[in-house]
């Protein structure tokens, strides 16, 4: 049916004039990106998201980047090749949510090259003619643009789940396990985007073959929990594997740092900037996580996922093959 649906209760639901009754549901409304309603309200027109980006007919001259999480410095720096005049902006002093300091240091370093990053100060926006005028402490830039990355909320604003007698959390989700997907007692389940957190393609399609699976057995199956992986197709490449920097035990953990400078694969192809740090237990030696920002990371970060979840030692890890002259070696 094509429509906006709304919960009646946890048993029906209404799209347009029909109501329909069922026994399970699976709500996998997706997310769309966060814009603060004022900012909505004022510069409607000149504010671009990543929903938006794309439906465009011709690129701004120039725009301000306000977020650099993920999306943020991946758009922005795309437009900046693209020969738009960017200036990225956040409030925070991390870049991309990476926790690991001297990694946040090195990305940041490697993105200044490109284009002006500005920290630690919200943005002031008011309009200047036809464009904006942004302030960010005491750096001002003068914008065609707004591109907005200030993160996405599941899209569940008008499915009514306030008429389903669970409780909510702080972004108007309802509660719900986070392994088998389902919403308190009911016989809904939550999937992708829609149950909130971290979004990607592989969790989403994860999590809708769980909830649909349970929405139509009894048995019900839980979503893996696997060595988590994040990563960012920068130029070069941002990763993050297993443990992060601010879940380590320190006291337990030796750091192993490798810069790319001088790596020999990275020196030849003119790619050799960033940084790799590795997390290991001081007495077990077995591989925790890693943060890094660097060539091929994309592939380093599988290779790396890999190894944690099969609970690797750094002296195994090291009896793996490896052929000269590549980024893995």
């Amino acid at each position: 049916l094509e429509g906006y649906a709304e919960f009646i209760d946890a048993r029906r639901v209404r799209v347009g004039a029909r109501e329909i009754s069922a026994d399970a549901f699976v709500v996998a409304t997706g997310a769309r990106s966060v814009v603060p309603p004022d900012w909505r309200r004022n510069f409607a027109d000149g504010i671009l998201t990543v929903d938006t980006l794309f439906e465009q007919e011709a690129l701004p001259k120039s725009v301000a980047v306000i977020g650099l999480g993920p999306i943020g410095i991946e758009i922005g720096q795309a437009l900046h090749r693209l020969g738009v005049a960017v200036t990225g902006i956040d409030h925070g002093q991390h870049v991309a949510r990476i926790k690991d300091p001297a990694v946040n240091r090195a990305t940041i370093d490697i993105l200044k090259r490109e284009f002006p990053v500005w920290l630690g100060h919200d943005p002031n926006v008011e309009r200047d003619g036809n464009g904006f005028r942004v302030r960010s402490g005491d750096r001002e830039v003068r914008v065609d643009k707004l591109f907005l990355a200030l993160g996405r909320q599941p899209c569940l604003d008008r499915l009514g789940v306030e008429r389903l007698g669970v409780s909510l959390d702080q972004h108007l989700v309802p509660l719900h396990d986070p392994q088998t997907l389902r919403v308190g007692r009911t016989n809904i389940y939550l999937a992708g985007d829609a149950a909130g957190g971290i979004a990607n393609l592989q969790r989403a399609a994860a999590q809708g073959r769980v909830a649909g699976w349970n929405a139509t057995h009894r048995n019900k199956r839980r979503y893996p929990r696997r060595t988590p992986m994040a990563i960012i197709f920068t130029e070069p490449n941002i990763a993050c594997v297993g443990q992060e920097w601010h879940e380590l035990d320190h006291d337990r953990t030796l750091v192993a740092e490798q810069r790319f400078g001088p790596v020999g694969r990275a020196l030849i192809m003119g790619q050799n900037r960033g940084l790799l740090r590795l997390y290991a237990d001081r007495r077990s030696h077995r591989l925790l996580g890693a943060s890094m920002v660097g060539p091929r990371c994309e592939h380093l970060a599988h290779l790396i996922a890999w190894a944690v979840e099969n609970r690797m030692t750094v002296d195994h890890a090291l009896e793996m093959p490896f052929y000269h002259p590549v980024i893995e070696e």
